[in-house]
């Protein structure tokens, strides 16, 4: 017997065997994502303290005004709304997505007021050369 005639195989069985490795390094590296996702997620919801700015998987943004607990369950009640026009919400702990970041550093402008008066009169000169 030839050795070479036993180890012969098929181009598509090759085919099946890589793609068949492929999908289940796809589904293991989905796996690990999602969990690493999830846990995140879950110590975000484990920190939340008075005074948050949360935003549900819903949409809907506010500040947490209270966090209750009735047996295993914890819920968050959020106040949503501007100035007059507010709102008092009761939502699970599970339905929160994001917490907006107090600490997050804010846009600075580096201009001075005489350099944006300059541009900006720049731009309406330019704006009088384009309607002529």
């Amino acid at each position: 017997m030839n050795f070479l005639n036993l180890l012969a195989v098929d181009v598509a069985d090759i085919l099946m065997i890589a793609i068949l490795l492929l999908l289940v390094v796809l589904m293991v590296m989905g796996y690990v994502k999602r969990r690493k996702f999830n846990t995140q997620l879950q110590n975000l919801r484990d920190n939340i303290k008075i005074g948050d700015k949360i935003m549900t998987d819903t949409g809907v943004v506010g500040e947490i005004v209270d966090i209750a607990t009735e047996g295993e369950f914890k819920y968050f009640t959020i106040k949503s709304g501007t100035g007059k026009d507010f709102g008092f919400i009761k939502v699970h702990a599970n339905s929160v997505y994001y917490v907006f970041d107090k600490d997050a550093p804010k846009y600075v402008s580096t201009e001075t007021e005489e350099e944006t008066a300059n541009v900006e009169e720049e731009n309406i000169k330019e704006d009088e050369k384009t309607t002529k």
